[in-house]
Parts: C-alpha cells; structure tokens; sequence
C-alpha cells in the first residue's frame, strides 16, 4: 500500500488492482464478520463495523472510480487527487491497525 501511495506519476497499473484487490478483500472479511455477529443475536454494538464497513467501501469505490478506472482506461491524469485518496486510505488502514 505504501509503495502505491510513493510510486512516481501516475503509479503503476498491476500494483494498483493488487492493493485495491487486498483492500477488498479486507472489507469483504469486516463485511462478514459484522453479519455474524448480526446472525448469532449477540448484545454487541454494530455501529463501529457498520460504519467501518462503509469507510471502507466508499474508499474502495474512490480509489477504482479515480485511480484505476480513471488514470489508466480514460487517460485523465489527475494525480493529485489519486494521491490524496490513497494518502487518506493509507493513513486509515494503518490507524485501523493499532485501534
């Protein structure tokens, strides 16, 4: 994810699908995770992983609409903005990791 974000230019195509891949595949796992713990009626709060999942999806959907999609099919090369996502992104899923 980290060499996504400080690859030069416009980054590098296969690295892309790569991270946003394990990214999905992160959200796929919160994803079911929550609806276990929705299936077994259990008393735990499912606000923070509802939201979560949420984040996660809207940052999955920015990240292919703007930098995949975007940069490589359409040739819009608006760099800054796909940097900026995959800064915010990056600096989400480490935070996510140490709470």
């Amino acid at each position: 994810f980290t060499l996504a974000v400080m690859w030069p230019s416009c980054g590098n195509l296969l690295l892309d699908c790569v991270v946003w891949f394990w990214a999905a595949s992160i959200a796929f796992e919160n994803t079911r995770v929550a609806y276990e713990k929705y299936c077994s009626q259990s008393s735990l709060p499912l606000q923070q992983a509802v939201f979560e999942i949420m984040v996660q999806t809207i940052f999955l959907a920015l990240y292919l609409g703007v930098r995949i999609i975007g940069l490589w099919n359409f040739g819009t090369c608006h760099i800054l903005p796909a940097k900026a996502i995959l800064g915010f992104g990056l600096i989400y899923y480490y935070y996510r990791m140490l709470f």
